[in-house]
């Protein structure tokens, strides 16, 4: 599962000491591999991905020999938050600050890939055209394989002028997977409210399965939401980031005074008030964001922990009528009791609404 560095503080400078490299390696997003995220005083200067720490360690090491290098991820937590909530399609932009050498050239490459909007691609021929040199391909390539900050400088967005994503120095198959996740991310912020009750359901089942198998391994999610939901070309449902997940297990002291993680407008009641979770915890947010395909909005939007506290267990349910609307409102229950028992039991509820029965999904 990612691996996330947790911090409330927005991205800010570092401090190190000149001629030194602060780095850190965590799990990134989507199979990604590891991640490693080096930084100056003056900003961000390695971002890699690889298998092992220790090769990306020592890729490191000879990208910049005459540089001291030390691991340490609490000075750079802001700056890997942030890179990490971008993979997992849970922040459209991405401003970091820069600390890397480049000729003119590069510069004027990277400034047209960093101008790429998010979910959308161009090919060598159209940025050589963006930066003045048409006809200049493969010079935008080799500035793309020369990037010491993938990610961060978006090359994965390049493609060739057939539409073939082309190469990539992280491996073809982890720029079809960036790409697949942004243009999804994309998809579902321009279409959100206006899903189809149809798919809608058949979403929610996708849903319930794959957390039958998360459950089944006994982990939690805790911040199941719109962005964290992978729609593949093919209608697939992906369940991504497992940032803030933990383990299904007897709650202790600890858990009992931790400060509750997630994004409010998905948690269940138990989850805002540090309370003890279990796998109905997921169904909520699952519910939740089956009432946003729906109806454009989660069911009780709030900006405060206290506002939505007080809607989820006073307020009235949410505008989705039918049979579904009940399942949903059954779901959503404050009281985890009420709720479907399990994941499969939630899919199975799903899977017998009949369409026949069913009303405008608009109360």
């Amino acid at each position: 599962m990612p691996a996330t560095i947790e911090t409330n503080t927005a991205p800010r400078p570092i401090t190190v000491p000149e001629r030194m490299i602060g780095y850190t390696i965590v799990d990134s997003p989507l199979s990604l591999g590891r991640l490693l995220v080096g930084a100056t005083s003056r900003g961000v200067c390695a971002v890699r991905l690889g298998r092992s720490d220790a090769a990306l360690e020592a890729a490191l090491a000879r990208e910049h020999p005459d540089m001291e290098l030390r691991r340490d991820g609490a000075p750079l937590a802001p700056w890997v938050n942030t890179l990490l909530r971008h993979l997992a399609g849970r922040a459209a932009r991405l401003d970091l600050p820069l600390d890397v050498e480049a000729t003119a050239f590069q510069q004027r490459v990277w400034q047209a890939l960093r101008a790429i909007p998010y979910g959308e691609t161009r090919s060598y021929g159209a940025v050589a055209e963006a930066v003045g040199h048409p006809g200049a391909a493969r010079a935008v390539a080799r500035a793309c394989a020369a990037n010491p900050v993938a990610l961060v400088i978006p090359c994965h967005r390049v493609v060739r002028g057939d539409g073939d994503p082309g190469g990539y120095r992280w491996g073809v198959a982890r720029k079809r997977l960036l790409l697949e996740q942004e243009r999804s991310a994309a998809q579902l912020a321009e279409r959100r409210g206006t899903l189809p009750l149809e798919a809608t359901v058949v979403i929610g089942k996708q849903l319930c399965r794959a957390l039958d198998v998360v459950h089944g391994q006994g982990v939690i999610h805790r911040d199941l939401k719109p962005q964290n939901v992978l729609l593949t070309r093919g209608g697939e449902v992906k369940l991504t980031d497992f940032g803030i997940a933990e383990l299904d297990r007897p709650p202790s002291l600890e858990s009992a005074t931790a400060v509750p993680r997630g994004t409010l407008a998905y948690m269940a009641p138990e989850q805002l008030l540090g309370e003890p979770i279990d796998a109905r915890t997921d169904l909520y947010a699952t519910a939740a964001v089956l009432c946003e395909c729906l109806t454009g909005s989660p069911p009780y939007p709030a900006t405060t922990p206290e506002s939505l506290l007080a809607r989820a267990l006073t307020g009235g349910p949410p505008l989705v009528a039918g049979p579904l609307g009940d399942l949903l409102r059954c779901a959503l229950s404050a009281h985890g009791g009420d709720r479907p028992a399990t994941a499969a039991a939630f899919h199975d509820a799903l899977a017998e609404v009949a369409w026949s029965t069913m009303e405008s999904p608009l109360a």
